[in-house]
């Protein structure tokens, strides 16, 4: 729900993705070629997972403050999104 509300009010040269631990070359690709902003949003540790996929191009915006901090200091994109609650209309 989250990320849809994000694509939502993003303009439309931006791409906002779930952080996966799959690797998307083809969309990296697509972006770096288009120039489009792309960002991942980061809601758990990526740190304990020594296999998570972080690129230093790619933009961050974890749920974490700590975390995103961390991620700056290590020389990543990262910004600190908090949490927001969205409520469905009836």
């Amino acid at each position: 729900m989250l990320i849809k509300l994000l694509i939502d009010i993003v303009e439309s040269q931006d791409i906002i993705r779930d952080q996966y631990d799959e690797v998307s070359p083809k969309l990296w690709r697509y972006v770096e070629n288009t120039n489009k902003n792309y960002y991942e949003y980061i809601h758990n540790n990526v740190l304990e997972n020594i296999l998570s996929n972080l690129r230093k191009k790619t933009k961050y915006l974890a749920a974490s403050e700590i975390l995103a901090d961390i991620l700056k200091y290590q020389g990543y994109k990262a910004k600190f999104m908090p949490l927001m609650i969205v409520t469905k209309d009836r």
